[in-house]
């Protein structure tokens, strides 16, 4: 009864077969393989041969990287050098078939993970199949069986024969006789002999001569033998996880584009939120600041009516001086507050720095304050461009300091600040004016 070992059955199995030779690295004979064998026998020089593990990686990787570009039954060549050892192969995509008629064996016969020897079913030609052995699934896990044309392959294998099975006879090679060089004796030699054989009659050792061994042992020839493959390729699963790597990239693409989007979407929602609120603010201080620049107007038209009021008017020349002076420091008093009420929304709607708005704000209202007619000029000349509304842009120095901001045009927010320049341009020379005039 044949031995079994069952290989899981796969729907992408595929079979394929291979012809190797190399050369043995005793004698440098060729040395044709005609199963997977760790050690293999040189015919020429009897030495046993130990083979790289990479002939049969590469060999067997070559087939199964191409499997699908070949036709059936299409040899294709190929050389390369393993670990010292020159490897000449032909692989092929095939079932098993007789080396002899060419009639390919059955499926279920080199496909079911059994170790025996085959007969074929059109001429009796001997061949016989096994499980792979252990060492070479390690290397190339998806070879399960190996077919051979050579009958009790497996022993090549180093796998024990099945139990009831007798492989085809061999076909001994007719006694030879020759005459002992040393006594003339005869020698019956046959090819089970070793090359040395003991004279029986002078008992010495005689060494068989080139082309009595050759003729006793004949050239081993490569033959095709065949390898069923079952399972995913290393090339299948590569592709596979690169195809797996490529959708969690995208996927990940698509969650960092997506991330970005609620991520942009929320800091537009914020913007659009503080953009509101700035609004808000800022229509609450132009609000604020007009009314404080109304009061300062009123301050300083109150002032220069007093001033103008007050000199003809013998009965308030005790209160003219005091109150004069009073109005006077008011009216310093509410241009600055002013000026700073003025500045609040053009800071919230730009958010320039402190620097950048004492410029914008107090730089030339000092000027208006001390300097009689060209401090007069400058703000009148400031409050238009405050009316127009365009703010920034290289604004002076401090302290060794370039400042600068953005250029912004504004949409009122600077128009109470024009006010107040155009009060003391206007209002707060003629109210001085009228109070030293009646002084």
């Amino acid at each position: 009864m044949a031995a079994v070992v069952r290989w899981p059955r796969m729907v992408d199995a595929r079979s394929g077969g291979f012809t190797l030779r190399t050369t043995c690295n005793r004698c440098g004979q060729p040395l044709p393989l005609n199963a997977p064998v760790r050690t293999a026998t040189c015919a020429a020089c009897s030495g046993d041969v130990a083979l790289p593990d990479g002939l049969w990686r590469c060999a067997f990787d070559e087939l199964e990287k191409n499997y699908d570009r070949l036709l059936e039954d299409a040899p294709r060549t190929q050389t390369a050098t393993i670990d010292g050892f020159p490897l000449t192969f032909e692989y092929r995509r095939a079932v098993p078939r007789c080396e002899k008629c060419g009639q390919p064996f059955p499926v279920e016969a080199t496909a079911d993970g059994t170790l025996r020897d085959l007969f074929c079913v059109g001429c009796g030609d001997p061949a016989s199949t096994y499980p792979a052995p252990g060492w070479l699934r390690s290397l190339v896990p998806t070879a399960v069986q190996i077919t051979s044309t050579d009958p009790g392959g497996a022993a090549q294998a180093g796998l024990a024969s099945p139990a009831g099975v007798v492989a085809a006879p061999r076909q001994a090679a007719a006694p030879v006789v020759m005459a002992c060089p040393q006594c003339g004796g005869p020698l019956h030699v046959t090819d089970e002999m070793a090359r040395l054989v003991p004279c029986q009659h002078c008992h010495a050792e005689v060494y068989l001569p080139d082309e009595l061994w050759r003729r006793l042992h004949p050239a081993k020839v490569a033959r095709l033998w065949y390898v069923r493959f079952e399972g995913k390729t290393r090339w299948n699963l590569e592709a596979e996880a690169a195809a797996r790597a490529q959708v969690a990239r995208e996927a990940r693409e698509r969650d960092e584009a997506r991330r970005r989007g609620e991520e942009q979407e929320r800091r537009e929602i914020e913007a659009a939120e503080e953009a509101r609120r700035r609004d808000a603010d800022v229509a609450r201080l132009v609000s604020r600041a007009y009314v404080v620049a109304g009061v300062a107007c009123f301050v300083l038209v109150t002032t220069g009516v007093w001033g103008l009021a007050s000199g003809p008017w013998s009965e308030l020349d005790e209160l003219h001086t005091p109150v004069g002076i009073g109005l006077a420091a008011a009216s310093v008093v509410s241009l600055i507050v002013a000026l700073a009420f003025a500045g609040m929304p053009i800071k919230r709607r730009t958010g320039f720095s402190g620097d950048a708005m004492v410029f914008i704000v107090w730089f030339y209202a000092i000027f208006g304050f001390v300097m009689p007619v060209v401090g007069q000029i400058m703000c009148l000349v400031t409050a238009f461009k405050r009316f127009g509304g365009l703010v920034g842009g290289n604004l002076g120095e401090i302290n060794g300091s370039a400042v600068s901001c953005p250029v912004v045009q504004l949409k009122g927010e600077s128009v109470p600040l024009g006010l107040v320049y155009l009060a003391l341009a206007l209002l707060w020379p003629a109210a001085i004016v009228s109070l030293a005039l009646t002084g």
